[in-house]
């Protein structure tokens, strides 16, 4: 009987040490997962490719939204990739608001069709549009 007990102690500690170091998976109920948007510049600007990633959680639609990354590559071989931070400012169940860390953009998420608007801060007219 002592040896089953110790033995079950020691099983649900190495459980709980194992649990502990998981990451989350994509997919899966809780974990995180990640969708690509293109964007294309409202000025027809050629050469280069943007698209921000955004994070999502198995959450509350209101705050399901984690996260992303806004992207510029140059279209042409060995372009290497931009990638920026973006923080999330605010969401509702519909919308997401994030702002491009080190720079003036504001992008707007559209969560339930999955688009994006990106503005310069201040600015009424989208400089970027992601998913249409």
């Amino acid at each position: 009987m002592k040896f089953n007990l110790i033995a079950l102690s020691l099983f649900a500690v190495s459980s709980f040490a194992n649990a502990q170091t998981l990451t989350p998976n994509p997919g899966v109920p809780g974990g995180v997962s990640a969708t690509s948007i293109r964007c294309v510049p409202t000025n027809h600007m050629v050469g280069v490719d943007y698209s921000i990633t955004i994070f999502t959680q198995a959450l509350a639609p209101e705050y399901n939204v984690r996260g992303g990354i806004f992207s510029k590559i140059g279209v042409y071989p060995g372009a290497v990739a931009q990638n920026t931070t973006m923080e999330l400012h605010s969401q509702t169940a519909k919308v997401a608001t994030f702002k491009v860390e080190s720079s003036d953009l504001i992008v707007v998420l559209d969560k339930t069709n999955y688009t994006a608007d990106v503005y310069r801060e201040g600015r009424s007219l989208p400089y970027y549009v992601c998913g249409k």
